[in-house]
């Protein structure tokens, strides 16, 4: 992100940072992947989650 910002020269130094480290942490998530893990490992983790759902529909508070 930090070389994109730097290439697009649109943004000031560090906003890149900055957003990384806090866009997320307003909120929890149920469910969280990781796209340097391998697909099967993503694959088995929405599985698993969505077998633990216990009939809440998708989109619905938890």
């Amino acid at each position: 992100m930090e070389r994109r910002e730097q290439a697009r020269a649109d943004r000031r130094a560090g906003d890149a940072r900055r957003d990384a480290e806090t866009v997320h942490t307003f909120t929890h998530y149920d469910l969280e992947l990781d796209c340097t893990e391998p697909l099967a490992e993503n694959v088995q983790k929405v599985i698993r989650a969505c077998e633990n759902r216990e009939g809440q529909p998708f989109g619905g508070a938890s």
